[in-house]
């Protein structure tokens, strides 16, 4: 009897352990099941895109100071970097083909001068002889005519010699009242000029090497047409370098502000527009953030970029960042050509936005997990997806705002063999 009892006990004991044992593991099961997934509320919401690009700081605004004569530097009357005001002389050019030019446009000038004034004082005499009856209507209005073609004739020569005294930086108002019998007194005043024809600022501005840019702007020096450039000097300008008419000899910046030019790839450019906020920082000036805007965006593709001429490439486009004002602290620690790191900000539509692990691909179908409004019970629906962040995506169809969306915590288990559910692909259609 005492044998007996002790097996009892004996079996109460173990099964009493298999009890609890059972009992945890349920527990342990429970436990589980609530910590692999969770509900969220879907809402719709404003996501913010940034896109990344570098580029090199350029001035604000460049002006091309061209020469306004084939020549040579003979003074310099500048520092590079250094800021200059309107109308203040940067060079002495020594004019070399335009004497020659001079000499026969002077000489064409006053010979026509002469033979206006002749013929005005022919036509008077006729017009008195005309009307006291001596002279015939037809020989009148000869003279009336030969006079008007000296006028055009003069004219015509007053322009072509007022544009080359203005490239000489002369007042032509001082040459126009001389005559014919003067011609070496001039030619002795303005020998000084072609040694010393001024190249001046158009604008106030800092002296910079000339940059050929995409977004540059041409402008003329003084006695210049402001025509486009043909060339530019792309070092610092010395004593003694040959210069040509309406070549860029250096260029005047505008510091206060700046641009910077990117090239974006085919893929991003539909989605910039110009007015969207940029931020610009660089490795070389830590501490500096720069606010800035997209200015322009390029429709056409740049044809020295692959894909944009004859290349099979991804196509590129030029951005144009600018950051319009720069404080005087900043500006201390900026030089032009310095790399830049842009940050540009996109800001889509509001939609509806749910974690990633929350989509799963079955049989090329994308679907997610919804809480039934009626019964609360886990019910799946078929969906449509936008745009994907690195974390997200964006639902277009199948789950409207306010609906709970469960949400895996830890990524699903892979399918078991011959099983019909596939990894999550959100980027599928």
């Amino acid at each position: 009897m005492g044998k007996l009892s002790e097996i009892f006990s004996a079996l109460a004991t173990v099964l009493l352990a298999l009890l609890i044992i059972f009992l945890s593991s349920c527990h342990h099961k429970e436990s589980a099941s609530t910590l692999t997934s969770t509900t969220i509320v879907a809402k719709s919401e404003s996501q913010i895109v940034r896109l990344y690009f570098k580029g090199t700081l350029l001035p604000l605004r460049t002006l091309m100071v061209l020469s306004p004569i084939d020549g040579v530097v003979n003074q310099i009357k500048f520092n590079y970097g250094e800021i200059v005001q309107k109308d203040q002389t940067l060079v002495f050019l020594q004019a070399t083909k335009l004497v020659d030019t001079f000499r026969t446009t002077l000489s064409d000038y006053l010979q026509k001068k002469e033979n206006m004034e002749q013929q005005e004082q022919k036509y008077l005499g006729d017009k008195e002889l005309y009307a006291a009856g001596v002279m015939s209507k037809q020989d009148f209005l000869a003279s009336g005519g030969s006079y008007a073609t000296s006028v055009l004739n003069f004219n015509q020569s007053r322009y072509e010699l007022d544009r080359v005294l203005m490239q000489l930086g002369v007042t032509p108002k001082d040459i126009e009242a001389l005559r014919l019998a003067d011609t070496q007194q001039v030619s002795e005043v303005l020998k000084k000029s072609f040694a010393h024809v001024p190249v001046k600022a158009p604008s106030r501005g800092v002296v910079l090497i000339p940059i050929q840019t995409k977004h540059d702007q041409s402008g003329g020096s003084s006695g210049s047409d402001g025509g486009a450039t043909t060339s530019l000097i792309s070092q610092q300008l010395q004593i003694g370098a040959q210069v040509q008419a309406q070549q860029a000899i250096v260029s005047l910046g505008d510091l206060t502000g700046y641009q910077i030019s990117v090239e974006v790839s085919e893929l991003d450019i539909v989605r910039l527009k110009p007015g969207l906020k940029a931020v610009i920082t660089g490795d070389a000036f830590p501490g500096v953030v720069l606010n800035g805007v997209v200015k322009q965006v390029a429709f056409q593709a740049d044809p020295n970029q692959s894909g944009g001429g004859q290349g099979a490439g991804i196509s590129m486009f030029n951005v144009l960042v600018e950051a319009p004002t720069v404080s005087a602290k900043d500006q201390c620690a900026l030089r032009v050509g310095m790399t830049a790191k842009v940050e540009i900000q996109i800001k889509n539509p509001p939609q509806i936005m749910i974690p990633l692990s929350a989509v799963v691909n079955t049989k090329g179908k994308l679907t997610a997990t919804i809480l039934d409004p009626k019964t609360g019970q886990p019910r799946v629906v078929e969906i449509k997806t936008g745009i994907t962040s690195q974390n997200e995506v964006a639902i277009l169809e199948g789950i409207k705002e306010g609906d709970k969306v469960v949400v895996p915590k830890e990524p699903p288990e892979p399918p078991e063999e011959g099983s019909d559910e596939e990894a999550p692909d959100a980027g599928a259609p």
